[in-house]
């Protein structure tokens, strides 16, 4: 993995080398589950990030471990006040280690491309807000042959976004309809069985205590929880803990997973998760 691992690492440093002098706008947003923030008409957000999962399975239900390493690409353009359309990229590299021996592979995942639309608003303080987004996107089968469903799998979502003074309160929920597998699971909605996917999410401005007080930075505590449901009868929920950085116009963020309760039969117990990302708007 070492060889990926470099080529991910210079990937990043030039990422952040280019947008250094881009302004970004994050909303609120927590890092492992969707918002009802849009970018503004004619504007475009581009979110990397580095997700590290390991595994204490196999995937295909052999003997063993696993690790994964995904450099994740999300980019949103606003194409009206209350719509936005966006597109998720991936490269991933997973090394399994199994009793027959190692195996290390890399490669491009799935696109899924969509449109989001927030079909209510309510801004009832200077800060304080309601919003409710709902989403529709088609998982394309562009990944290389480890690493796709080999088939167009549509999803329907919807989320909401609550800002209460230094509290952020989002909810999430988007079902995809799975038309066909990876040769070998590991996240839901690999298999073919549909997906459920429930999520809530707590931030907390831990500073500044007003926005009077001036400042134009920041900082977020941020708790969520990640549940997800297959008609396999495969069920997880996770817990999420991180810190997001905020700035009127840029942010950073940083979440580890941790596992809650695993009822796996079809994929792999996952042991830990790490994302590390950073959001710019164009």
């Amino acid at each position: 993995m070492q060889s990926s691992f470099q080529f991910l690492r210079a990937c990043a440093i030039g990422l952040i080398a280019a947008a250094s002098t881009i302004q970004v706008a994050a909303a609120q947003q927590p890092t492992n589950s969707p918002s009802a923030t849009l970018p503004g008409p004619g504007l475009f957000t581009y979110r990397p990030m580095f997700r590290f999962d390991k595994f204490s399975d196999a995937p295909g239900g052999a003997d063993g471990k696993a690790e994964r390493f995904r450099f994740m690409n999300h980019v949103m353009y606003g194409v009206a006040p209350e719509w936005g359309l966006f597109a998720d990229l991936s490269f991933v590299d997973r090394d399994v280690e199994t009793p027959g021996g190692d195996d290390d592979e890399s490669g491009l995942g799935d696109t899924r491309l969509g449109v989001s639309h927030r079909f209510y608003r309510n801004d009832f303080g200077p800060i304080e807000t309601f919003r409710a987004a709902a989403n529709f996107s088609l998982r394309m089968p562009t990944g290389d042959e480890e690493f796709t469903n080999d088939t167009v799998n549509p999803s329907f979502g919807i989320s909401t976004t609550t800002i209460l003074g230094r509290h952020g309160i989002g909810s999430s929920a988007r079902y995809e309809i799975t038309t066909g597998a990876t040769d070998s699971p590991v996240d839901a909605g690999d298999g073919l069985a549909d997906h459920l996917m429930l999520a809530g999410s707590h931030l907390y401005r831990i500073r500044p205590e007003s926005y009077a007080e001036g400042g134009n930075v920041a900082v977020y505590s941020q708790v969520e929880l990640l549940g997800h449901f297959e008609t396999n009868g495969d069920a997880s929920l996770d817990a999420a803990l991180g810190v997001l950085v905020e700035a009127p116009r840029w942010a950073a963020e940083c979440s580890v997973i941790l596992p809650v309760a695993q009822d796996l039969d079809e994929r792999p117990e996952s042991e830990l998760g790490l994302a590390l990302g950073v959001r710019f708007l164009f």
